[in-house]
């Protein structure tokens, strides 16, 4: 079966969410300020109302990160009276455009609570953006020279393990410098560390090694899917990554900051008369953005679900485009010769178990059957049963960090290239000793067990 990590982009979360534009409400492309939003006409007259502005300047979005507040609560904390609230004038037209007399005394105190929650908690994520980028600039400009360098690397194992362990110190590097964002905000999925896992899924598509990827994969368990349907280098338009990094954290928050806090309960640019950090309709237009970069991010990570059966087990389901392909092992090594560039490795699996052989009535009942006949004690005498899986596998090339030797044990696919039937080896009323050759040419080494430890695993 073939299994693609091919996922849509979450389109329904702009529905969902409310991410739309409303006609008469005014929308800033980019999250700066509009001269056009500041204009009273649109915004109800702007107030020059000491007390109301005072209020509206000591509202930020630290006031309810934790628990939900109302702007009736701020009035009557401050002991500020709501009497005649539209006619004492607009505190801020550019941040809550929709100052209306059309709304009651209890949506203007949250109209006026919310404008000031949006415009401290935009210029706390514009600044949270900056320090992620920052952050991950210094992390990529300390690791790219080795992802360079491994990109470089002839030696498919080599290659394939660096990257993966570059992966590991780029994930917890980013953790340590507290650059750590949820795992449903697409950023967290964007940079060197998308980069490292396509160029992962490549070499091994280049090497034919495509077949071992399920399983190479798996430190990053599900963290493919989110690389597939989220993964992308670094846009070359900051102005596009600052207004997804902040779009996503209303609702996700950042590395260091809560998501935004709601007052009002309004779904944002549908009928709030507040102005978003990031406005609707740029919202909607990074969305798009977003969702057509998707098809090459799921390209690059399509993996392809192998059936390969484990040659000890059988050959009952198998993927049809490698018909010889085997998964086998462990094996110790008995042999290791060198032919050019190839290296041929000679080993051998020994499972022994017990059996019973000689085996007399006691004469005594120790139990009846399902027809309540009686079934009689026996004394055995118990002998063993060895079968030994001889194999030949030629490898075109191996790490070139370890050097294997007689004892190693190893693991392995390939393609099976020849079998022999059984043949006896030995037997005895208690012994019975069979053996089974094999060939195979190696396709890719699994793993390396040295003393009963694992050496090395790829």
């Amino acid at each position: 079966m073939t299994r693609t990590l091919v996922a849509s982009l979450l389109a329904t979360f702009v529905a969902g969410c409310g991410f739309i534009k409303v006609g008469g409400l005014p929308s800033v492309s980019s999250g700066e300020p509009s001269e056009a939003s500041g204009e009273a006409g649109a915004a109800g007259p702007k107030s020059t109302d000491e007390e109301l502005l005072k209020l509206y300047q000591s509202i930020d979005y630290t006031c309810c990160t934790q628990t939900r507040a109302s702007g009736m609560g701020f009035f009557q904390k401050a002991g500020v009276d709501q009497t005649g609230l539209f006619k004492r004038g607009n505190v801020d037209p550019e941040w809550i455009p929709g100052w209306s007399n059309d709304l009651s005394t209890i949506e203007l105190t949250n109209a006026l609570a919310q404008g000031a929650v949006n415009r401290t908690w935009q210029k706390q994520c514009f600044a949270d953006y900056e320090d992620y980028r920052k952050g991950f600039a210094a992390i990529e400009g300390k690791h790219r020279p080795r992802f360079e360098a491994l990109r470089k690397q002839g030696n498919y194992y080599e290659q394939a393990s660096g990257l993966s362990a570059l992966l590991s110190d780029v994930a917890k590097e980013a953790e340590q410098k507290g650059l750590k964002l949820p795992g449903s905000h697409p950023m967290t999925w964007v940079g060197l560390p998308y980069e490292i896992v396509t160029a992962l899924f490549q070499v091994h598509r280049d090497t034919g090694h495509e077949y071992a990827l399920a399983d190479y994969v798996k430190p990053v368990g599900d963290q493919v899917e989110k690389f597939s349907r989220f993964g992308r280098p670094w846009s070359e338009d900051k102005t596009f990554d600052r207004d997804v990094f902040c779009a996503y954290a209303e609702v996700n928050g950042t590395h260091r900051t809560p998501k935004l806090p709601d007052i009002g309960g309004w779904e944002p640019g549908r009928d709030a008369p507040v102005r978003w950090p990031v406005a609707a309709e740029r919202h909607a237009e990074v969305e798009k953005k977003l969702q057509s970069l998707q098809p090459q991010s799921a390209a690059a990570l399509t993996i392809q679900g192998w059936k390969v059966p484990r040659l000890e087990m059988g050959t009952l389901d198998r993927e049809p485009k490698a018909p010889k392909l085997f998964y086998t092992g462990p094996y110790t090594i008995t042999s290791v010769q060198r032919e050019g560039d190839k290296v041929v490795i000679g080993g051998e699996q020994r499972k022994t178990e017990p059996f019973n052989y000689d085996c007399r009535s006691t004469g005594v009942i120790e139990s009846y059957d399902l027809n309540n006949n009686p079934v009689y004690g026996r004394n055995c005498k118990v002998g063993s049963k060895t079968s030994i899986r001889i194999a030949e596998v030629t490898f075109p090339d191996l790490p070139a960090s370890i050097q294997l030797g007689k004892g190693d044990e190893i693991s392995f696919y390939g393609d099976l290239v020849r079998e022999e039937k059984d043949k006896s080896v030995k037997q005895t009323p208690s012994e019975v000793v069979t053996s089974r050759a094999h060939a195979f040419e190696g396709k890719h080494l699994v793993q390396v067990k040295r003393e009963g430890k694992v050496l090395h695993s790829f």
